[in-house]
């Protein structure tokens, strides 16, 4: 996503139920599934942990997954001030809304009715929001995407965005999410001089 679309769509998602979650997405390069998995205990002082993924069980409902996706997938994110203020308003929301009902529910992002929510519910919502407002349609792996994206141009060791997003192979960290925006090109370009 360019600054533009960023801009245009977090406007447009101000007081969205989901819309605490879609920034922790975007400030952190989880994974939807993964964000809405999300436990108060994850969240440390300097870290947020990943430790687990929503998956379906064998009745097709959603449910709080006891692994991450993968291996590689558990890992520490460290917090930045965004991520730790929109917790921190989750948290009070939850609280507000009385969205922690069980005794032991610790999570952070329930559906509209208190439920476990996914990347289907967290989709559907961002296809409304983008209709109704004129923005081109995408899906949360356009956070995660946007993520990485800005963390290789803001000049993040591969091997360090590596371990943030849970790859557990560098190449597909290359891969996938090396691609540069057109501004960024242009501007690294100016930086190069060559004598001859």
């Amino acid at each position: 996503m360019t600054d533009d679309e960023i801009h245009r769509f977090f406007e447009a998602a101000e007081g969205v139920w989901y819309y605490n979650l879609f920034v922790v997405m975007i400030q952190t390069g989880c994974r939807a599934g993964e964000a809405c998995a999300l436990m108060y205990e994850d969240v440390g002082e300097e870290f947020l942990s990943i430790k687990r993924t929503v998956t379906r069980n064998e009745d097709g409902n959603y449910v709080i997954g006891s692994t991450a996706k993968t291996k590689a997938g558990v890992r520490e994110i460290p917090l930045n001030d965004t991520i730790r203020e929109v917790l921190a308003d989750q948290r009070e929301f939850n609280e507000k809304n009385h969205m922690n009902k069980d005794e032991g529910d610790t999570l952070y992002f329930h559906n509209s009715r208190g439920g476990v929510t996914s990347a289907h519910h967290i989709n559907e919502t961002i296809e409304v929001i983008c209709r109704d407002n004129g923005i081109e349609p995408f899906s949360t792996h356009a956070f995660r995407h946007t993520f990485a994206t800005r963390a290789i141009e803001s000049g993040m060791m591969p091997k360090t965005l590596q371990d943030i997003l849970g790859h557990a192979d560098i190449n597909m960290t290359m891969n996938l999410y090396s691609h540069v925006m057109d501004e960024t090109k242009i501007k690294e370009m100016g930086r190069v001089h060559i004598s001859l």
